[in-house]
């Protein structure tokens, strides 16, 4: 079995980090937007403003190491 490159590693990682923070981000907006809790509501509403802000930043990376999403 070969062993996969640096760029092949680099590339797997950032596109399974930005899958996961896709999923975080889809699983607080939906608690926001079903919890009547307003404290609780804008607890997930900052939850899911950070895990935009991480897109943006994994995306911003991406482009810096040429790595296309898919």
């Amino acid at each position: 079995m070969s062993k996969l490159t640096q760029s092949e590693l680099l590339n797997n990682a950032f596109k399974e980090a930005v899958h996961r923070e896709e999923q975080r981000l889809a699983f607080y907006t939906y608690l926001s937007q079903t919890i009547s809790d307003t404290r609780l509501k804008e607890i997930f509403n900052g939850f899911a403003g950070n895990s935009q802000e991480q897109l943006k930043q994994l995306k911003t990376e991406m482009i810096n190491f040429n790595i296309k999403s898919s």
